[in-house]
């Protein structure tokens, strides 16, 4: 279940990320994505904030998540 998720994640992760390459890289404040908890919330967030600093750091751009 947990991989399922994540590979949603990832799968709009790359899809939103996609018009985002014709834009130059000072136009890119910070992206921002999100997740509908089915499970512990605080558990969902540690997961997702590390997925958030890898992002950041493969991109070199802000990344944040933001729990809905």
């Amino acid at each position: 279940m947990h991989i399922r998720v994540i590979g949603i994640v990832l799968a709009a992760l790359v899809l939103t990320a996609a018009p985002l390459s014709t834009q130059t890289a000072s136009a890119q404040d910070r992206f921002v994505f999100t997740a509908i908890p089915d499970q512990d919330e605080t558990r969902l967030r540690t997961r997702f904030e590390k997925v958030a600093r890898y992002l950041s750091d493969t991109l070199g751009v802000d990344v944040q998540y933001v729990p809905v």
